[in-house]
């Protein structure tokens, strides 16, 4: 069978989820891929510049009324739990959302969004470890040389974390994905893939 009636034939993607109206009512107009993305993004850059603020030790300090934030601290060993379960817990919440909202059908679990959400990019940990690094350049060290030190640390950990249980879904795509040529981007065979192909 030829490449092109292989792309045809086969679902474009290695999950076989639907979104559809219920009730057999008129169609609903989905947003675009460029107005999804943009809201992805939107809400990223949001959110990494409220964690230079909020991973300040000084605003930490000041939140906490002196409890936490001290220049010593070595809460980073543990606060990568609570990062982690922010993250895992707004999974839920948006999940949750997405499959109560009423006038849809959908094929999938909230366990599966959930875990495929831990694959969207995150830009906290980069800006916190980018303004420790900006803060010390030349000794990239000790928690008492910069603010967001402690929470670079947690942040990162959270991350890399975050990355291990996204490799379930990745390597799920990869395995789908390769033998279909969507990694071929030099040849014919990728020319011909459809656009959704592409994109994946």
């Amino acid at each position: 069978m030829a490449r092109s009636d292989i792309s045809q034939q086969s679902p474009l993607v290695p999950f076989d989820w639907v979104i559809t109206p219920a009730g057999g009512g008129p169609a609903k107009i989905c947003p675009g891929p460029s107005l999804i993305l943009g809201t992805f993004a939107a809400i990223n850059a949001a959110a990494g510049l409220a964690s230079l603020v909020l991973g300040s030790r000084r605003v930490i300090r000041m939140l906490t009324c002196g409890m936490l934030g001290k220049p010593d601290s070595k809460a980073w060993g543990y606060m990568w739990i609570v990062n982690l379960a922010l993250q895992l817990g707004a999974n839920v919440v948006v999940a949750l959302l997405i499959k109560s909202t009423p006038g849809y059908l959908s094929t999938f679990s909230v366990g599966e969004l959930v875990l495929f959400f831990t694959t969207r990019p995150r830009l906290g940990w980069m800006f916190l470890s980018l303004a420790q690094f900006l803060s010390n350049p030349t000794v990239f060290g000790t928690p008492k040389q910069s603010t967001w030190w402690s929470s670079a640390l947690s942040c990162s950990l959270a991350e890399v974390l975050q990355q291990i249980i996204a490799m379930y879904f990745m390597g799920r795509t990869a395995a789908f994905a390769a033998p279909r040529g969507y990694y071929k981007v030099w040849t014919q065979e990728y020319a011909i893939l459809p656009s959704g192909a592409h994109l994946m």
